[in-house]
């Protein structure tokens, strides 16, 4: 038995040796490792501010009955955007924009006060747990619909001088600032890429009419969410609804009304350059607390652009503004229907040149013509 053991243990042992003798003896004969050079990465430092500015001015000419000029030069948006990364996770974006009396919100053509105002459109702290959740508190562009987010102050960013009417800067239908706190992420769909917004915050401000709210005027807050899809199977498209909600309160003389207010928005968009295709559809309602008096203003808009050479977009635009007579809630804000057409000429990769024609109805059955040119820059 003894014997069995040993001769087992030998037959054990001797492969193991050679293969420990092997080992060794490589090792032996290895010449030493070199020591490894410093690191060529360099380490990320916080905070990292980046800058980006845009600018813009041009010339309008109107037939609009106005006590000013009905043509001239007029100065638009000086705008910069501040992208800061405080941490692998947290990030703060700002937009501040200086602007030469109302050129850059009103109407071209129109009478222009004088001066600058300096204003501050966002302000936002950010923090990234993934893709599916991101946090964030601050001041932004109320996302109700597809213009108010894809497209921010500095015309550069967008294919038109003008806005829609509806999202006009000075005569807004929405309230078209927001500031609170919002939860954003994808959600998990394949290849539908579902995104969703959940947020909650002040609602208008110190009058009803205006388009952000520095403080609250009640102690209801805002809410809005908005669910959007990126197919894959149809490259560039985007598809998506929002619904805003909150009360507010305006005046009948002195006798103080509440309602509640109700926006909805649904919206596709194809961003291809042939074509670029935006549609949207806007639908406020207030309903009156306590009574049965309810109003309901829509506004709507079909955009359509197409590059026809690397320099050359030509678009148009179709649009219709319909408020509700009797809704003290939405004074001042653009009315009525119109339509616009005109050219992009992006002269370089920062610099494009505009030109556009616009006729809108001012008034009922009468309209209003303009032309305008416009030399617009990121830099």
């Amino acid at each position: 038995m003894q014997m069995k053991v040993l001769r087992v243990l030998a037959a054990v042992a001797a492969p193991l040796a050679f293969v420990l003798t092997a080992v060794t003896g490589r090792a032996a004969e290895a010449p030493p490792a070199e020591t490894p050079a410093a690191s060529t990465v360099e380490e990320t430092t916080y905070p990292s501010l980046d800058l980006l500015g845009f600018a813009d001015a041009g010339y309008s000419a109107t037939d609009a009955d106005s006590a000013a000029s009905s043509s001239g030069f007029f100065q638009g948006q000086f705008v910069l955007h501040f992208t800061s990364q405080l941490s692998s996770r947290i990030a703060f974006f700002g937009e501040v924009s200086v602007t030469s009396g109302g050129s850059a919100y009103g109407d071209h053509g129109e009478a222009q006060s004088t001066g600058a105002n300096a204003d501050l459109h966002r302000s936002i702290l950010k923090y990234t747990h993934s893709d599916n959740l991101k946090l964030s508190i601050g001041r932004f562009h109320t996302p109700i619909g597809y213009w108010n987010v894809a497209f921010h102050h500095g015309p550069w960013l967008q294919t038109s001088i003008a806005r829609p009417r509806a999202l006009d800067f000075a005569n807004p239908f929405l309230p078209l600032h927001f500031i609170g706190a919002f939860a954003e992420g994808a959600i998990p769909s394949k290849g539908a890429n579902l995104g969703y917004l959940v947020g909650i915050g002040n609602g208008r401000g110190g009058g009803p009419g205006r388009p952000d709210a520095p403080a609250d005027i009640n102690d209801h807050r805002a809410w809005v969410g908005r669910l959007s899809a990126k197919p894959d199977w149809v490259r560039g498209l985007q598809v998506g609804g929002s619904w805003y909600e909150d009360k507010v309160q305006t005046y009948y003389g002195p006798t103080r009304a509440e309602f509640r207010e109700g926006i909805g928005a649904v919206y596709a968009a194809l961003t291809r350059e042939k074509p670029e295709l935006i549609a949207e559809y806007l639908r406020v309602r207030h309903r009156r607390i306590g009574r049965e008096d309810r109003f309901v203003s829509r506004a709507w808009y079909v955009q359509a652009a197409w590059r026809v050479s690397s320099k050359v977009k030509p678009y148009a635009r179709w649009e219709d503004v319909r408020l509700d007579a009797g809704d003290h809630l939405m004074p001042g804000a653009a009315n009525g229907r119109g339509w616009l057409a005109g050219v992009r000429l992006d002269a370089s990769d920062f610099v494009a040149l505009k030109g556009e024609y616009q006729r809108r109805e001012k008034d009922a059955g009468s309209f209003r013509n303009a032309v305008l040119g416009q030399a617009s820059f990121t830099f």
